[in-house]
């Protein structure tokens, strides 16, 4: 401690007084103290809660589904996932349409990053699929949903 703080600490007759001058002298050191602790604490959070899982599938068409047809194949696909690859995750599917160019800039994007697990696409654009983006040696699974054929093509696995 300074001499001129164990002085000016000396003078002071309260202690609520000596605590306001220390906290004063040294409060650059106790703002680092507390960033210190809040910085540490933060990490220790996030390193320690439980991590949410969820598999990703994409729907890709030709042209864009129905309400009523979205609903029925989200259905599907979340059903068939959670029986055959991921019973425990939760499931998201997003819907791309071949006629948005941004989404499926961005689907694009994301099928290359591995963020998609799987895709879902009509039986009969099998082979537009392949041409675009996918791979004839990936495994494919069929889905049937209102009386029409899709597959499942399971694009990465490692959730």
């Amino acid at each position: 401690m300074k001499p001129i703080i164990k002085e000016t600490l000396q003078k002071k007759k309260t202690k609520r007084e000596k605590i306001s001058y220390l906290a004063y002298a040294y409060k650059e050191w106790l703002i680092a103290g507390v960033a210190v602790i809040l910085i540490g604490g933060s990490l220790i959070y996030s390193m320690t809660r439980p991590k949410e899982v969820v598999y990703t599938v994409a729907v890709v068409s030709e042209t864009g589904e129905q309400p009523s047809e979205q609903t029925a194949l989200e259905k599907a696909a979340t059903d068939w996932i959670k029986e055959h690859v991921a019973p425990t995750h939760d499931i998201t599917v997003t819907f791309v349409s071949y006629e948005d160019p941004a989404a499926v800039q961005a689907f694009t994007t994301r099928l290359a990053a591995g963020a998609i697990q799987a895709v879902v696409f009509q039986a009969s654009e099998a082979d537009t699929w392949v041409k675009r983006f996918g791979s004839s040696e990936l495994p494919k699974e069929s889905l049937q949903v209102d009386g029409q054929e899709y597959v499942v093509q399971i694009t990465n696995n490692k959730k």
